[in-house]
């Protein structure tokens, strides 16, 4: 049977619905013996306030979340570690361990890739600081800042994301990206001479 109530109200018209089979439940009112299923559920709401009772969307919603996540996550999760404990001769200790090793494993790319893109932004800080007190308009000085990161191959929120890491070029190394930034900075200045003159 589908679940029609939130949590807390599903526990108490569970109890009224037993209360009501065994004939101990008393409207509050009357004081007669409830026989209805609908009385009963009635009786149970109106403690609620009405229909603050009834399930609702955030609820469905909740629930569902929370049942893909058991499904999808945690059910396999647990039972890799039963099946580990079973092949590592029933060592509960061993089978954590080797789980700890599988999942840095499995996480090692976005590890990795989430290094890189901290790096990419530590080589650009100093030119982010020299940004900072050159402009005092906050919209221009944004505007340079994303055009910094554009030119830098980098993303400030790649460190957040790993999976959104785009942006940084999967062959390039820090030192890589540090030797273009001075590149472009030396033809930029070049630029700048050759105007000047």
């Amino acid at each position: 049977m589908a679940r029609k109530y939130s949590k807390k109200a599903s526990t108490k018209v569970a109890r009224a619905m037993k209360k009501r089979k065994a004939g101990t439940l008393t409207s509050g009112r009357s004081g007669k013996k409830v026989k209805s299923r609908k009385q009963a559920i009635a009786i149970v709401l109106d403690e609620f306030g009405g229909t603050a009772g009834i399930l609702t969307m955030e609820d469905l919603i909740e629930e569902v979340i929370g049942d893909i996540f058991t499904l999808l996550l945690l059910n396999p999760l647990v039972n890799l570690l039963v099946l580990l404990s079973h092949v590592l001769w029933g060592s509960f200790g061993l089978a954590i361990i080797a789980f700890t090793i599988l999942v840095r494993v499995a996480t090692f790319p976005l590890t990795l890739r989430q290094l890189h893109a901290t790096r990419a932004m530590q080589a650009l800080q100093p030119r982010v600081q020299e940004i900072n007190k050159k402009y005092s308009d906050p919209k221009r000085r944004q505007e340079e800042m994303m055009k910094l990161y554009r030119e830098g191959g980098a993303n400030p929120l790649s460190c957040l994301g790993p999976v959104s890491y785009t942006h940084l070029r999967a062959h390039e190394t820090p030192e890589h990206l540090v030797c273009r930034l001075l590149l472009e900075k030396k033809k930029k200045k070049t630029e700048q001479s050759l105007q000047t003159q």
